[in-house]
């Protein structure tokens, strides 16, 4: 009489999987009829549709989510390979300039010299360019000739037949490629590269100030990417540039790039991105806002945007956008980027 059921540990009789889902079954054949009238059916289905997606989405079981994660990848790169948007014309053209196998066999190995860096600074000032990005960082001074021999001869004999210490400064300034790169970037607006490190706490440089400021407990109510080290730039840079941006980004866990962080904190300091800063400069603003929601609990405040004057962001919680990408560059042919 009891084939069916099962007693666990605390001898309570439960009915075991096959005699749930036999009822189950015969509960749904005596429905069927009932269900196939008018519109119980839709609103059935819809119902239980909702539950599915429900539980889903409430899930914790990661093989459920990472298996609907990448569906969900799947089915936004098949969009992009169907139904992406022709580019179209806009005033602002952006300029991307790649240091290739041609330009080290121009110019030389890597990496340049700053006073190659400084030329180039002031040629795309002389060309009419707004804002500058570097998507580079230059944590270390570069070397000074004239600093070195100050250095070597120093407490010698060779110390007293150098030419006067006047005249030894003028020398070393003309040495400096730094002071070169940093006078040609007062020519133009121009922000240079930090990056973020959020394994690793190894601090090297300078960081800009920063445009957004938290106190303590708006910054633990709102999530964002966490940094705890950086590797900026020399002090002379970055205090001749007009800003700083990060230009790391994050890979999904299938390792293609879909999406990218716009603000990355540092402290109780946020920092923008690369494309953010100079967004920023372009318009002629002065800082960014922070746009966020109370989330169910009242608990903890929602990131939704970020606002750089009249132009509003939309973002994730925590401070990502899905990348827009344009679709394949054509060199020379009216493309938005060159």
């Amino acid at each position: 009489m009891y084939s069916a059921f099962a007693y666990n540990e605390k001898n309570v009789l439960e009915p075991s999987l096959m005699e749930v889902l036999s009822f189950l079954l015969k509960f749904l054949k005596r429905q069927k009829f009932e269900l196939l009238k008018g519109s119980r059916l839709p609103v059935f289905i819809g119902l239980l549709a909702t539950i599915l997606v429900f539980t889903i989405h409430t899930s914790n079981n990661p093989t459920i989510t990472s298996l609907f994660q990448r569906l969900d990848n799947l089915i936004y790169d098949q969009r992009f390979a169907f139904m992406l948007e022709s580019p179209r014309p806009t005033e602002h053209k952006i300029v991307v300039i790649d240091i290739d196998e041609r330009s080290l066999s121009s110019f030389g190995r890597w990496p340049w010299s700053r006073f190659d860096f400084g030329d180039l600074v002031g040629k795309l000032a002389g060309y009419g360019v707004i804002v500058l990005g570097f998507d580079y960082y230059f944590p270390e001074p570069e070397r000074n000739l004239m600093e070195e021999l100050r250095e070597k001869t120093n407490g010698t004999d060779v110390a007293s037949n150098l030419p006067p210490e006047g005249q030894l400064e003028e020398w070393s300034n003309l040495l400096d490629g730094d002071l070169h790169f940093a006078e040609q970037m007062e020519l133009l607006d121009t922000v240079l590269g930090v990056s973020f490190k959020s394994g690793d706490s190894m601090r090297y440089g300078d960081l800009p100030e920063p445009i957004i400021l938290l106190d303590e407990e708006r910054t633990q109510a709102i999530s964002f990417l966490r940094a705890i080290g950086y590797e900026g730039n020399v002090d002379i840079l970055q205090r001749s540039a007009r800003g700083a941006g990060f230009f790391d980004t994050i890979p999904d866990s299938d390792g293609v790039l879909r999406r990218t962080p716009l603000v990355m904190r540092f402290g109780n300091n946020l920092y923008p991105s690369l494309a953010l800063e100079m967004m920023r400069l372009y318009f002629f603003e002065d800082k960014f806002e922070i746009q966020t929601e109370a989330d169910l609990t009242g608990q903890f405040d929602k990131l939704t945007g970020i606002k750089v004057g009249q132009v509003f962001i939309p973002t994730d919680s925590i401070g990502q956008v899905l990348i827009p990408y344009a679709g394949i560059s054509n060199l020379g042919q009216n493309s938005p980027y060159t």
